[in-house]
């Protein structure tokens, strides 16, 4: 199947693993399109016993302590997806498990991610990701530093609409 294939929507394709004990391995795959090139990649996220937690947890207690000393008006906790086979929900999730250790998260205004999982090693795509509720709000794409696209609450933000 080529990149066209996909949709943008993630889907779970069941796909052949000579080192998986079933022989096959559960992936999440999208298209990323790109308006501004006309190009576009596939995102691809695995199934997998990982220990997402405990990685929440140590970046809660590095940021946590510093976001809540900062005097603002808006307290925005930033983490990043590094890893294709870690989804944002899963991220979310530990947060929300980790709310009876870490109180301070009551103070905390908003939630993103920055989604820089690929498999190249230039890093040359982020998605910002804003959630609420864990559910994707808001969402700013780039791509070699160009914004690519936009949305909010899951629809796009058509180019004429943009901040210049």
């Amino acid at each position: 199947m080529n990149k066209q294939g996909f949709t943008v929507h993630p889907e779970v394709h069941d796909c052949p693993s000579q080192h998986h004990p079933d022989g096959k391995i559960p992936l999440r795959v999208r298209r990323q399109p790109l308006e501004r090139t006309k190009e576009g990649f596939v995102i691809v996220q695995r199934y997998g016993e990982l220990r997402v937690g405990d990685s929440v947890r140590r970046a809660l207690e590095k940021k946590l302590p510093k976001l809540i000393r900062t005097a603002v008006d808006c307290r925005i906790l930033m983490l990043e997806r590094d890893q294709g086979f870690v989804y944002a929900e899963t991220v979310l999730q530990e947060i929300d498990r980790s709310r009876p250790q870490f109180a301070e998260l009551a103070r905390v205004d908003e939630i993103w991610i920055a989604d820089t999982a690929s498999f190249d090693t230039k890093k040359e795509y982020v998605d910002f990701q804003r959630y609420e509720n864990a559910s994707m709000v808001e969402s700013f794409t780039f791509f070699r530093g160009e914004l690519e696209s936009m949305s909010k609450n899951n629809l796009p933000i058509p180019r004429e609409w943009w901040p210049v």
